[in-house]
């Protein structure tokens, strides 16, 4: 992220509702890299831009500026949505890498979830129950997966020995 003057992030901060922001500009007021903007945009994540741009093919793309309400970057602030964040794949111990994460105990993976959780600010204990139970779904999804192609693999090389 580019380093903003803190005068500049309050000028923005005190411009009326109906300006219309650039891309760089609504990044700066959300205190974001323009980078994640445009994540959050191509995820289909508020704040809504300002008219519609072509969709980007091989053959061509928009070099139509993004532009944003300032209400509607107002808004997002009061309810930030971010999309979700996925582990690592190593486990860091002071600043080193220790072990992979295939390599991990499930109480490890467990107590990272949990420290993930506890990096921010919860506006309620459901929500933050509901998060822990989505990463923990979302976690045990992964691992049958894996599960499934080990066992592929496995009956492959089965099928390949006894030929």
């Amino acid at each position: 992220m580019a380093k903003v003057d803190e005068q500049q992030r309050q000028a923005l901060a005190q411009a009326p509702g109906d300006l219309h922001l650039s891309a760089a500009q609504a990044a700066v007021l959300m205190q974001v890299s323009t980078k994640t903007l445009q994540r959050l945009r191509n995820q289909g994540l508020p704040p809504p831009t300002i008219g519609e741009r072509p969709a980007r093919t091989d053959e061509r793309w928009s070099t139509t500026p993004v532009r944003y309400r300032k209400s509607d970057v107002d808004a997002w602030l009061q309810h930030p949505v971010m999309p979700s964040v996925h582990f690592h794949a190593f486990q860091v111990a002071n600043g080193v890498i220790v072990a992979h994460a295939n390599q991990l105990d499930d109480n490890t993976v467990v107590d990272g979830i949990y420290d993930l959780l506890t990096e921010w600010e919860w506006g309620s204990t459901e929500l933050m129950i509901e998060a822990q139970q989505l990463l923990l779904d979302e976690q045990q999804q992964q691992r049958d997966v894996v599960q499934e192609r080990i066992a592929a693999h496995e009956r492959n090389v089965l099928t390949q020995a006894l030929k």
